[in-house]
């Protein structure tokens, strides 16, 4: 058991951005938002759900600073200064998925149910 409890707690070390939205999952963040606005969220919208605290405020600063890049990146796209999709900016502002994992989206989906089949260029 304190072997288990060391390996935790190396992993949680490890971690950069603190979800602040306890217990709710990715999938359950989004099924809510898309319920409340008709639409479904993109990744960016469930990252500003999942690392924005109530009043506001990003839940560390790793986060804060990924949520500024995103805002800009909007703000850019709105001016015509740029004509990313959601999706592009998310790629642009974290970078490659891990293998197996797709952000912000739940541990059920993978990249090839998400993104389909990619051919390696």
């Amino acid at each position: 058991m304190k072997e288990l409890s060391r390996r935790n707690k190396q992993r949680r070390a490890q971690q950069t951005m603190l979800h602040c939205t306890g217990r709710r999952s990715f999938a359950q963040i989004s099924d809510k938002k898309e319920r409340s606005t008709g639409v479904e969220p993109s990744r960016l919208d469930v990252f500003d759900v999942a690392y924005r605290r109530s009043d506001g405020t990003f839940s560390d600063p790793v986060a804060e600073q990924k949520g500024e890049e995103i805002s800009r990146l909007r703000r850019e796209r709105e001016q015509g200064l740029n004509s990313y999709s959601e999706e592009d900016m998310f790629r642009l502002v974290f970078g490659r998925e891990r293998d197996g994992r797709v952000r912000c989206i739940g541990y059920v989906l993978t990249p090839t149910v998400v993104f389909g089949r990619q051919r390696a260029v």
